[in-house]
């Protein structure tokens, strides 16, 4: 099933209430930002993302936090945000024990001090000018949402035969949006990039928060709650991070497993609306599967690698909306696609 389609057909889930819990922090009057980056074992590039987080530029009359949502780190990830105290911000280190970045966000979202909380991910860094162009946005519009636009920040040049349609999911194109701001009609709004938004926290507990049986997409299915339940996303091309993207997510293994997590995803949202592929459907895809199968060996030995890959890609899509089962966890840090990928 075509991204658009599931989409377009999405109903609005089961609202997620043991964690979002509208009493469980004290939300203050002042306006202000909660700053919430979920980690696990990537305390090097917590580091850097919490430096350029520390250089953000409060708006006037705006006070700030950030919240650094621990997912059960095995390394040194506590004495980077002890070191990370000494900036300007405050910081506070809270442990999820529930494994998952849904799971972790929604804590950042119980825990927050502030009517605004804003997302980031550990192997990002922040335009200075973020959270002003926030409330820019926020004084003009009065949006429900606020996203930016995602630059990817490669470890390594990827190699020429990499195709638009095998990059642009891995770097979030999707999340450029034009040079102007403004209020994104319906068709676009539920296109939140997870690491690079801002959201209302009356609005986010209202809709139910990020759902924890997602294996990846996340973002997305969020995004589509938002729309359904009418709330406004707004764009703003000042609300810029630069995310890293290291070898493993280029890799063969790590884009097979990213595709395959898809898959997952579109079947895990058809399950969560009582939804089931019917037979026609199920061979169809089979169809497919077996066309796309014979185009990648095919493109492969006319040496044509980068057509062999998107067919490989979508065969591994294809795989995983058929067969995979939906993990009801997915690690916050890099080691979600090796987890893909190895079935963990």
């Amino acid at each position: 099933m075509p991204e658009s389609d599931l989409v377009a057909e999405a109903l609005v889930l089961q609202t997620i209430s043991d964690v979002l819990d509208p009493t469980t922090a004290s939300v203050v009057s002042v306006s202000g930002a909660s700053i919430i980056i979920s980690t696990y074992n990537r305390a090097e590039l917590l580091r850097k993302a919490l430096e350029s987080v520390q250089r953000l530029q409060v708006p006037e009359k705006w006070q700030a936090e950030i919240l650094v949502i621990d997912n059960n780190s095995t390394d040194h990830t506590a004495a980077v945000v002890r070191d990370s105290k000494q900036g300007p911000l405050p910081v506070r280190w809270i442990l999820e024990m529930n494994q998952g970045v849904s799971h972790a966000r929604n804590r950042g979202a119980s825990e927050a001090a502030f009517e605004h909380l804003i997302y980031f991910d550990d192997d990002e860094l922040v335009d200075t000018s973020w959270l002003e162009a926030y409330a820019a946005l926020q004084a003009a519009h009065h949006p429900d949402c606020v996203v930016g636009p995602v630059e990817p920040l490669f470890e390594q040049v990827p190699p020429k035969w990499m195709t638009s349609a095998i990059l642009n999911p891995v770097t979030s194109s999707y999340s450029w949006k034009g040079p102007r701001e403004g209020l994104l009609p319906h068709t676009r709004a539920h296109e939140i990039p997870g690491g690079n938004f801002g959201v209302l926290r009356s609005v986010f507990i209202e809709v139910g928060g990020f759902h924890p049986g997602m294996l990846e997409g996340e973002d997305f299915e969020f995004g589509v709650r938002l729309v359904l339940s009418g709330k406004s996303v707004a764009y703003a091309p000042g609300c810029r991070i630069r995310h890293r993207i290291d070898r493993q997510k280029l890799s063969v293994v790590g884009l097979c497993a990213r595709s395959k997590g898809w898959g997952a995803t579109q079947r895990a949202l058809m399950q969560l609306r009582g939804e089931r592929l019917s037979a026609i459907a199920q061979l169809r895809l089979l169809l497919r599967l077996a066309r796309f199968f014979l185009r990648d060996i095919g493109y492969r030995l006319q040496n044509k690698e980068g057509h062999a890959l998107e067919c490989k890609l979508e065969t591994k899509r294809i795989s995983g909306l058929l067969f995979a089962k939906a993990s009801r966890h997915r690690n916050t840090g890099a080691n979600h696609e090796r987890e893909h990928a190895t079935g963990i």
